[in-house]
């Protein structure tokens, strides 16, 4: 009987440690191949990147890699040119994992992109996408969408944009932020160049923004009389100027 019970709790030991050792080998061999796709991308070979980060998904669905593996998989797309499947695939990713520490932030903005690129394109399905994110209660959506919003050509959404662009300039201090916002309130005002230059932080114009306003105002005036080419050379000086580098 009590040798029995042994040869019962040898059996037993030796299962449990052949399940330990083999989630051993299956931990590291996810991260083997997470790490497989990163170097991938890195080496620019987005297809094959991709199928090592959906291998981790499909081998390894409790890894606590699968949400950036996810991730991963929607950038490859989106490196490809992909940009309705990367779309699709980084709002699959939100969804799923909304609790995601360090890539929820990368991939809203990248739907913000993505929605942006595709109206470029004319394809309107997208245009709701960028309304929603101007009205986004994270200002890191609402910033991120205004500046990318100003390239485009929809007055509705650039008008909505224009206030999140002012909003930046009175309330933020990342010199990065702030020169983006102010080349973005350029690009869809020249005119803005008064706003921009000359008030006090009180918001009341001083000597030298009054200056600016009239100056601005009669460039403006002359802006559509302007070549291509001589367009595109005022709006970089302008930028230069209202970013401090001149």
């Amino acid at each position: 009987m009590i040798s029995l019970r042994l040869t019962i709790i040898t059996v037993l030991a030796a299962a449990l440690l052949a399940a330990c050792a083999a989630s051993a080998d299956e931990i590291g061999r996810d991260q083997e191949i997470f790490n497989q796709g990163k170097v991938l991308m890195f080496d620019k070979k987005w297809e094959d990147a991709r199928g090592a980060f959906q291998r981790v998904i499909q081998a390894f669905p409790n890894s606590s890699l699968v949400p950036q593996a996810h991730y991963f998989s929607a950038r490859c797309l989106q490196l490809q040119g992909k940009e309705v499947e990367a779309l699709r695939s980084y709002e699959q990713f939100l969804q799923r994992y909304p609790n995601e520490p360090y890539l929820q932030a990368e991939a809203r903005n990248a739907v913000v992109d993505l929605a942006v690129s595709l109206l470029e394109k004319g394809d309107g399905a997208y245009r709701n996408r960028i309304v929603s994110a101007l009205t986004d209660s994270r200002k890191d959506v609402r910033y991120f969408s205004a500046i990318r919003s100003s390239y485009l050509s929809d007055r509705k959404i650039t008008a909505m944009a224009i206030p999140i662009l002012r909003e930046i300039l009175d309330k933020e201090k990342e010199r990065d932020l702030v020169d983006r916002a102010k080349i973005a309130l350029l690009r869809l005002d020249p005119n803005a160049l008064a706003f921009i230059s000359g008030f006090t932080k009180g918001g009341v114009p001083n000597r030298r923004s009054r200056s600016t306003s009239r100056s601005a105002s009669r460039n403006w005036r002359s802006w559509r009389w302007m070549s291509p080419r001589s367009k595109s050379s005022a709006r970089k000086g302008l930028m230069w100027t209202i970013c401090g580098k001149a």
